[in-house]
């Protein structure tokens, strides 16, 4: 199948849901939530600070020779949310600052800005717009730094990204038939280490389209077709040859909450179109299961296939298949704990690499107040490549205290 009969396969599975009716309240948690029968403006703001400490024992993610450091952080935050009859807006802030004691040239200044909007005009259509600008930094041991030894003169990589994206949801919430449209862009560029770093600045455009077709009161059919070009700034030798481009079809079924589950299990099929290699294709899915015990305990399955940006010059997409399950428990009133554990396969397409990472984690929190919590706990990570040198361990004490006003 060629590049031009993919595309127009993908565009007529897009296009052909239009006789579909409806937008999928399930995956609009910010329209479901809106009163409807609001009236006038209504107004809030919050602030939040949080204060906490942590000792990692292999802060460059090294397989020999770890180097451990305390580090202590600060993480302020604003929300404000709008709302004008069944129209939401909301605007986010947070920031993070990070301060280790061996060697000051870790230390970070993180920050993200982000606004939704939420438009209602009338029950049969929905729009949802989200932006996002942030400015953050690849600690060192992670991106294009994995494997290297620490050169102390050297300052890690910072970046600068921004995106934009929306949906339009056709169709009453109680109609038999629901469709979405989405889109969106983002872009990423590195501000720092340009020799080093210029070529891992991208930008990716996507579209896609979902049709809902309720089974039963709580339960539907879904059909979604999905479309992502990812282009890189850099050209070697002159060609375009580490962009390539996405296309993902799904079935599957999604449900609202019962009395002990909700969740989504979706299936399909892939393939990547890549400038300068072999085209590679597959098997596609995305499950993400809640299932209640009990009323105050929530364990989650969560699995699927993603694809990651390429952190080396020959690297177009690192491709990674994952599984993971989390246990929420309110233990007393003030005290609840979480637990979790995760596995990842990522093969780096374009190089002869592949990695196991294993993780699991735990903590507890006790609420000082209604507006105040403590959060302590621990998190390991094992990564097992096939090149040694990208083998670590790396195990996390932390504990933070977070105030909301």
């Amino acid at each position: 199948m060629n590049h031009k009969t993919r595309v127009a396969l993908l565009m007529t599975g897009l296009v052909s849901l239009q006789g579909g009716l409806a937008q999928d309240t399930i995956d609009n948690q910010n329209v479901e939530d809106i009163d409807e029968t609001t009236v006038g403006r209504d107004r809030q703001w919050s602030l939040g600070i949080g204060v906490g400490g942590e000792y990692d024992d292999n802060i460059y993610r090294t397989p020999n020779n770890e180097t451990d450091s305390y580090k202590i952080h600060i993480r302020p935050r604003f929300q404000w949310e709008g709302l004008q009859g069944p129209n939401r807006y909301t605007l986010n802030y947070q920031a993070e600052a990070g301060f280790f004691s061996h060697n000051s040239d870790n230390n970070y200044f993180d920050q993200v800005l982000s606004a939704q909007a939420a438009f209602n005009p009338d029950v049969r259509h929905s729009f949802n717009i989200d932006g996002s600008i942030t400015s953050s930094h690849d600690p060192f041991g992670l991106e294009r730094t994995e494997g290297l030894e620490r050169d102390d003169q050297d300052d890690p990589d910072k970046w600068y990204a921004w995106g934009i994206g929306g949906k339009y949801l056709f169709g009453a919430p109680e109609a038999r038939g629901n469709l979405e449209f989405r889109g969106g862009y983002y872009r990423k560029e590195y501000t720092n280490n340009h020799e080093y770093t210029d070529f891992m600045d991208y930008q990716t455009f996507d579209l896609g389209s979902s049709f809902f077709y309720r089974v039963a009161p709580a339960t539907r059919a879904v059909f979604s077709a999905d479309y992502t070009d990812t282009s890189y700034d850099n050209r070697l030798d002159g060609s375009n040859d580490r962009d390539f481009q996405t296309y993902r079809l799904r079935a599957g079924v999604t449900w609202l909450a019962t009395a002990k589950t909700s969740g989504e299990i979706l299936g399909g099929y892939f393939w990547n179109d890549f400038d300068s290699r072999e085209d590679n294709e597959g098997f596609d899915w995305r499950v993400n299961v809640n299932w209640l015990p009990r009323t105050y305990s929530t364990v989650t399955l969560t699995s699927g296939l993603s694809f990651v940006e390429g952190n080396t010059t020959e690297t177009n997409t690192i491709e990674t298949r994952d599984i993971g399950i989390n246990w929420q428990h309110q233990w007393r009133d003030r005290v609840s704990s979480n637990v979790f554990a995760d596995y990842i396969n990522a093969d780096h397409k374009g190089i002869d690499r592949e990695d196991d990472i294993w993780s699991f984690g735990a903590s507890v929190n006790y609420a000082l107040g209604r507006n105040y919590n403590l959060n302590g706990g621990y998190r390991y990570t094992d990564r097992d490549s096939n090149d040694d040198a990208y083998d670590f361990s790396r195990n996390v004490f932390f504990l933070d205290f977070n105030a909301e006003f």
